[in-house]
Order: C-alpha cells, then structure tokens, then sequence
C-alpha cells in the first residue's frame, strides 16, 4: 500500500497516508481532500500559521493541521495521532 500526499481544499491541511480523512478535522468539510504533489509539504512547513504536525503511531500516516483525524484513515484507529517535530516529519517523508 503506498501512502500519498492529500490536501484539504478548503483550509489547506496536508495528509500523508494510503487514504485521506473523510472529514477535515480542521474545516470539518466531508470529502475535502485531493491529491497533492510532495513540493506543497515544504511550503507548508515554511509557513505553519497555527498548524501542528501529527503522525499516527500505529501505521505512521502524518497529517499538517490544526488538529489531528480523531479516526486514522489507514489503520481505522481512534485517538492514536500524537504531535511530533519538523524534523521527526522531515525524517519520515525523507525531505
């Protein structure tokens, strides 16, 4: 399974993982994410603006955003999301 980059359209947050949350738990929009190329993580990460970066620690999908997915899209896993630093994400993503 190859995890992807996603990208909320409406409030801009990043998901890393085989799928994309159904609900932005940022915007709470429904089905808001689309995919999106890897160059758009380091324009984020240049500019946080208030948005933490989260990885889950069962199956390791990271998300960029104000809050975390309650529910892992990949693992199906409630509340396992923890914060973690630039470089912890950095390492991960290999950029």
């Amino acid at each position: 399974m190859d995890k992807k980059f996603y990208q909320c359209r409406v409030c801009g947050d990043i998901h890393w993982g085989v799928n994309a949350p159904g609900i932005c738990p940022t915007c709470q929009q429904v089905n808001a994410y689309e995919e999106a190329e890897k160059e758009k993580v380091n324009g984020l990460l240049a500019n946080l603006a208030g948005k933490k970066l989260w990885r889950c620690i069962i199956c390791n999908d990271l998300h960029i955003g104000k809050n975390a997915p309650e529910k892992c899209p990949t693992c199906l896993q409630i509340n396992v999301y923890v914060e973690i630093s630039e470089k912890e994400l950095r390492t991960i993503l290999e950029i």
